[in-house]
């Protein structure tokens, strides 16, 4: 049972990656509850999460090739396609097609390869090169990432040409009737549903309805309560507190780990029931789903600027381990909203002496870097590596890469 659990636990984990490169508000909460909601999947090693965080910040400020070429030296092939597959993404959104189709072939999974396809579809719509944007969406082999490239065309359309984005709107919905996968099923309605709510539609609420009765076959109970969970959030996102609250209350707790309850949390820090939210993460008696559910709390209410109670919630935590996980939380988003004497003590909180983790985590600050000085993350980065690599050798072919000989 356990191998079964964890092979379909590392699909799950897969989805979660490729749906965390999207960049929408999701990502980070969608990865997290993939790899919480299981306890199978063995973590990624510190110098392959460093090496990933990098590679994703040199794509961020523009050093495309730098971020191939530290992305190439991961030994995880899963990993190595994430990384192809964000920096296809990160190369479309600024318009730089050839240079991101030349990249596709290295991909070897045909998942990330979808995903880098959706990817440039959805740049060339979101750049008003609406034909061609279709002409890509339709023959991208994944589904899922096909629904999700037409969802996004019709969406950019909306404005511009009502028409004909409906009728992109019905070519969507009959592409995700062909999914098999329930899973991928219920996450393509569930992402259809907010983006209709947004323009004004009222179907959306039907449509998640829909994905909730499908998620309700779901046979296995991991992918049952990911899938009711991430439909609980949705919910909210549609202004329906009374859904996603009786939706997280549909979670069957096979497990008796308190899924229910986690789901119902999110929910009402969502919707701003902070404290109650609070209280029903103390109320879950499992001890590893409470911990779980209270680094879930830290991450919403810490994006929704309310630094202090989110840094009580981590203070409290008994678990040391998810202690030091809600920190890094609370302090990658002091440092992405620039406010780094928090993040400063948040990080001093951490503790962390490893240098993969210390990279890993400067890495994730480079966005806030750059909007305080264009350069500025390179220089530390450059400066922190070299340091790094006088005690730890094999950071010295990264030094090579990142150094200003390479510039």
């Amino acid at each position: 049972m356990i191998q079964d659990d964890k092979d379909k636990a590392e699909i799950l984990s897969d989805l979660a990656l490729s749906l965390s490169l999207k960049g929408n508000i999701q990502a980070v909460e969608i990865l997290q509850k993939a790899h919480a909601t299981n306890r199978y999947i063995i973590p990624l090693d510190p110098g392959t999460l460093a090496l990933r965080e990098l590679s994703y910040a040199l794509a961020h400020i523009g050093e495309y090739e730098q971020a191939q070429c530290v992305g190439m030296l991961t030994i995880s092939e899963s990993v190595k396609n994430e990384i192809l597959g964000n920096l296809v993404s990160v190369l479309a959104k600024r318009g730089k097609y050839e240079y991101a189709y030349k990249i596709i072939p290295e991909i070897s999974s045909d998942w990330f390869k979808s995903f880098s396809l959706r990817s440039i579809s959805v740049a060339l719509a979101q750049s008003e090169n609406y034909e061609q944007a279709h002409a890509l969406a339709v023959d991208i082999p994944s589904l899922f990432w096909k629904a999700s490239a037409l969802r996004t065309l019709a969406t950019e359309l909306f404005s511009n040409d009502l028409l004909r984005a409906n009728g992109i709107f019905e070519e969507t919905e009959l592409t995700i009737t062909k999914i098999d996968d329930k899973e991928k099923k219920v996450r393509s309605l569930q992402y259809l549903g907010i983006d209709l709510f947004k323009l004004g539609n009222a179907r959306a609420a039907n449509i998640l309805g829909e994905a909730r009765k499908i998620a309700l076959e779901i046979e296995h109970d991991l992918f049952k309560t990911a899938a009711l969970s991430d439909l609980a959030f949705a919910f909210t996102q549609i202004d329906d507190y009374e859904q996603a609250k009786s939706t997280a209350l549909l979670i069957e707790d096979a497990r008796k780990t308190g899924d229910s309850k986690r789901a119902l949390a999110g929910v009402q820090a969502k919707c701003n029931r902070i404290d109650e939210a609070y209280q029903t993460a103390l109320s879950i008696e499992d001890s590893i789903t409470r911990g779980l559910t209270l680094v879930d709390l830290v991450a919403i209410i810490a994006n929704k600027d309310n630094y202090e109670y989110a840094f009580s919630i981590a203070s409290n935590i008994e678990d040391l381990g998810r202690k030091l996980e809600a920190f890094n939380i609370l302090a990658n988003v002091l440092a992405f909203s620039r406010q780094f004497t928090g993040a400063s003590g948040a990080f001093a909180t951490l503790g962390i002496r490893d240098p993969d983790r210390f990279v890993e985590m400067v890495s994730t600050w480079a966005k806030g870097f750059e909007e305080i000085e264009q350069g500025l993350f390179q220089k530390i980065i450059r400066e922190t590596v070299r340091v790094i690599s006088w005690a730890h050798p094999s950071w010295k072919s990264i030094y090579e890469i990142i150094s200003p000989s390479n510039d």
